[in-house]
């Protein structure tokens, strides 16, 4: 068989094209009455013959042909002449200079006529013989018409049947496919019309008798001139079978290896009518279906191919086309065509109606941005079962013939006005060839390994076709394994990557495939451990011997990052291994995943809280230096919670209870520096992160009962190294909200927001603020009346300065100008010799005039700003007045005066001490819980002007 030099889509879907897809006629029939007169002249008869043929002057021609008189007895006997009488071409000429000219247009109608022009052929009609049918009294079968040669490149024949006094003599053409035959009736009007017939090569023309008259046909064949034109040939049973032979196993040999689609089939598209139920296979196809399917099964069944039946969705989605007038009412920034003005618009004027709530027919489809071709009930019409594959999505690469869709109404349409998005959808048939050796590629490409794996049947020994798929889906495992977090599925509906390692260890403990098993385990990094367990105990019964796969579970557990799964892992194998062969290296590896647990995750916190009540608190005690001390926040904070959970469980000694309180406030001891680090995800405080936090520690404190770990994070809140602008923001961004947020919170925890020691933080963070954010007062000189100036835009540019807070203004002009700026800076009726300086820069073009505030001036009213902020802050802490006077206490006064500027504050000592009192823990649900010792004696007060002395309150 020849090789193949194209691709396996163009080769087969020329075939296809050649064979099934005739777009032309079988035949052409049509009728002259302008017809010329072709001046036929026959050898043997005198003069032209003339028309319309007359019966005498019929029998008269046809009786020269009769032959040789001979006796029979006494008579004399006349053999009639041949029925129809021919003579060939040599013996027949046509005199009419019109009748070559009618000749080669005649060629060209019948060509298109046929379907078999093309724009660079150049048919002609060659003169083959004419023929004279007579009529008979009694009926009696037509002799053929006379056969010549057919010339090289000849693909039609056509008749011309002269205008003849005759009736009857109907052609039939049958093209041998058990339908029934075309009749053309040539004896309507005989006498004044020409009839020209004309029909394929293959087709099989039959005379009827003529039964009255004469009929004289000139015949001619149809030749394609042109050698850049392939002849055009009605396809026959065997051009079909040699056709598909050599694509077919041009395809098996692997000739086409590089053009096979992804999924190795491909799909002839068939008008769904004819297949419309699937699932009866070769019986259910009708029309044109039913031909193909029929002509091709043989071949395929002879060269190892199969052929299946489907339905097809194709579904295209887009825009609307850009001369729809819906286009236009695309926002302009979602648009993918440029529109310029309003023409497209305007030529709908009045009659476009109203976009929203219109009714009109869904528009055109434009630009397409999604197709999908869907296929479903696919069904063997070859005898040979397949699983059912249900649904599963092809390429264009799989779809014959090209442009199968192009130029064809949808049969379903529809518009989404809110997207602005049309969607076609056509309903088709699929004829589907592929090798029955990529049958197993053919499923794994369609539907995914993960899903062929699901489908295998458990069996002893494995299949071909199962060990193709198990190792696909090992593949795949080996290459999503590379991936830490799980990916979205390649198949809609596919099992995911742990069910199918699951599945995959079944398989092998079936299989007593021991190596296979131990290369599937490693790759249940997302498998439950729970599932691994129970494939263990099948694999077990199934190898008889724990050593055979030992060395891969513990290579699983030290692969495992996660400490919790590590420890549910070791704790899975261990209650599966009764004779401890695995016991010794697993408990190795739990220390070392001790020893390197440097940055748990909250996952782990489980394994931690499993660890501290198997081991004991002071193994997890000996863990907490190590753990880094940023981005852990999270994780202590939930450790302590659950600490506090199995503090107060059943069965929890009294000893154990205090190293677990302990470890508690351990956690929160290294979780409170890490307040303010990362990202912190609360619902109720969305925008202040920072204060839910410290909301969140204070909770955690009451509820171990340990409010040590709460005052060390307000003194932390109350420490600055610098003062002024930074102290202010810093107290409205972060001590101002959680003082609002705190009061909430002990609310909710049944405290009192007057209580220690929440209310000395809030009259500490008062005096902090007062102390380093407003500071001592700044007198401010007499601000300058800002009438100054001429009133030309340059003077009101300096009122304008005068009248705001910026430090300076410049003025970079010609000299004249500056000039005039400073004249009327100097004759101003207030002086500004305290206010401003002037300053002129001789290092730009033009030079420039700087006029600045002093120092002191800008000074004073940064405290002006200062005191507004200061206010702000003393309403976001405290309510009202009384509420301020409340907490402030003796401090009240000095908190007037700083505001008013005449003292400064003093914030001394604003350390919250500690003082051991008891502090009872929020107990879930038990009855021996006990309270904690550790607590803590509120801040104490300094008297006015004392600095740092403390005072205690009744």
């Amino acid at each position: 068989m020849a090789s193949s030099s194209g691709t396996l889509k163009r080769d087969l879907g020329k075939a296809f094209k050649d064979n099934f897809e005739f777009q032309g006629s079988l035949h052409h029939f049509s009728t002259d009455t302008n017809a010329p007169n072709p001046g036929l002249k026959i050898d043997g008869v005198n003069g032209l013959v003339g028309l319309p043929l007359s019966e005498r002057a019929g029998k008269s021609i046809a009786w020269t042909q009769a032959g040789p008189s001979y006796q029979k007895g006494r008579s004399i006997v006349m053999p009639p002449p041949p029925n129809p009488t021919s003579w060939d071409a040599s013996k027949i000429s046509c005199t009419n200079p019109l009748w070559g000219s009618f000749l080669d247009e005649l060629a060209k109608t019948v060509s298109k006529s046929l379907g078999a022009s093309h724009y660079r052929s150049n048919p002609r009609c060659e003169l083959a013989h004419v023929s004279i049918y007579l009529s008979l009294a009694s009926p009696v079968s037509l002799t053929l018409p006379l056969e010549t040669p057919k010339p090289e490149r000849a693909f039609a024949t056509v008749v011309i049947v002269l205008p003849s006094v005759c009736q009857g003599g109907q052609v039939h053409l049958s093209a041998g496919n058990d339908q029934l035959p075309t009749v053309l009736d040539t004896s309507k009007d005989a006498s004044y019309t020409t009839s020209i017939l004309a029909w394929y090569d293959g087709i099989v023309p039959s005379i009827q008798p003529v039964t009255s008259g004469y009929r004289l046909a000139l015949t001619y064949y149809l030749v394609e001139t042109s050698r850049d034109v392939p002849v055009r040939a009605l396809p026959t049973g065997q051009s079909i079978d040699l056709a598909f032979r050599r694509v077919l196993q041009n395809w098996k040999d692997g000739e086409y290896k590089s053009t096979v689609p992804k999924i190795p089939l491909m799909a002839y598209v068939v008008d769904k009518a004819e297949c419309a139920d699937p699932s009866q296979g070769l019986g259910g196809l009708t029309g044109k279906a039913a031909t193909v399917a029929k002509s091709l099964l043989p071949i395929a069944k002879d060269l190892g191919f199969s052929m299946r039946v489907a339905h097809l969705k194709h579904t295209l989605k887009g825009d609307p086309d850009s001369d729809h007038w819906t286009y236009m009412c695309i926002p302009s920034y979602r648009r993918r065509e440029c529109t310029y003005g309003r023409e497209r618009v305007e030529r709908y004027g009045s009659e476009k109606p109203d976009y929203w709530k219109g009714t009109y027919p869904t528009p055109p489809l434009g630009y397409v941005d999604f197709e999908e071709r869907e296929l479903e009930k696919m069904t063997a019409i070859d005898g040979r079962e397949l699983p059912d594959l249900g649904t599963f999505t092809i390429d264009a690469d799989n779809i014959l013939p090209e442009g199968a869709f192009k130029g064809s109404p949808p049969d379903e349409d529809s518009f989404l006005r809110e997207n602005y998005e049309v969607t076609n959808v056509y309903n088709r048939a699929l004829l589907i060839l592929y090798r029955t050796e990529d049958e197993t590629d053919f499923i794994l490409a369609a539907k995914g390994p993960y899903w062929a794996v699901q489908q295998m049947e458990i069996t002893c020994e494995p299949t071909p076709r199962a060990s193709a798929v198990v190792q696909a889906a090992l593949q795949r495992l080996e290459r999503g394994s590379a991936f830490s977090k799980s990916r979205d599925s390649e198949y809609p509906g596919e099992p995911s990557d742990a069910e199918t390692a699951v599945s995959l260890l079944d398989h092998a403990s079936d299989w007593k495939q021991h190596d296979l098993w131990n290369k599937v385990i490693l790759l249940c990094k997302s498998a439950s451990p729970e599932a691994i367990g129970a494939s263990l105990g099948v694999a077990l019964k199934a190898f008889g011997n724990f050593a055979l796969i030992k060395d891969s579970l513990v290579a699983l557990v030290k692969s495992t990052e996660e400490l919790g799964r590590r420890f549910e892992l070791i704790k899975v194998i261990s209650s599966k291994d009764a004779k401890g062969t695995v016991r010794a290296a697993l408990g190795e590896l739990a220390q070392a995943s001790l020893d390197t647990c440097t940055n748990p995750t909250v996952a782990d916190v489980p394994a931690l809280v499993s660890i501290a009540q198997s081991k004991g608190a002071g193994t997890l005690l000996a863990l907490l230096p190590k753990i880094e001390k940023e981005g852990t926040f999270v994780v202590l904070t939930t450790l302590a919670k659950k600490l506090h959970e199995l503090r107060h469980t059943s069965g929890t000694s009294a000893s154990e209870k205090a190293a677990l309180g302990d470890l508690i406030n351990q956690c929160l001891a290294s979780a409170i520096p890490q307040w303010e680090e990362g990202f912190y995800d609360t619902t109720a405080l969305e925008s202040h992160p920072k204060a839910g936090r410290i909301c969140e520690i204070v909770e955690i404190c009451h509820t171990v009962g340990d409010l040590k770990p709460y005052v060390d994070l307000l003194n932390s809140l109350l420490q600055f190294d610098s003062s002024g602008v930074f102290v202010a923001s810093r107290m409205q961004d972060v001590h101002a909200p959680a003082i609002h947020h705190l009061k909430t919170k002990l609310i909710e925890l049944g405290q009192s927001p007057t209580s220690d020691p929440f209310a000395p933080f809030c009259r500490n963070t008062i005096a902090v603020y007062l102390e380093r954010a407003l500071g001592p007062k700044v007198e401010l000189p007499p601000v300058p009346a800002p009438d100054v100036g001429c009133g030309c835009y340059e003077c009101l540019q300096l009122r304008v300065f005068l009248q705001g807070t910026k430090t300076e203004v410049k003025f970079q002009l010609p000299q004249a100008r500056r000039t005039h700026i400073e004249s009327q800076i100097k004759k101003s009726k207030t002086s500004f010799a305290n206010y401003l300086t002037t300053e002129t820069r001789n290092y730009t073009k033009p030079h420039s005039l700087v006029v600045r505030r002093r120092p002191e001036v800008v000074a004073g009213l940064k405290w002006q700003d200062a005191k507004s902020g200061a206010e702000q802050f003393l309403k976001a802490v405290c309510g009202d007045d009384a509420e301020l006077e409340a907490l402030m206490g003796v401090r009240y006064p000095d908190l007037l005066m700083a505001i008013e500027g005449s003292k400064a504050f003093v914030a001394g000592d604003v350390t919250i001490d500690y003082v051991p009192v008891v502090t009872p823990a929020i107990v879930p649900a038990t009855e021996d819980s006990e309270p904690s010792t550790r607590g803590v004696k509120r801040a104490n007060t300094s008297s006015s002007g004392t600095g740092g002395k403390k005072r205690r309150r009744k």
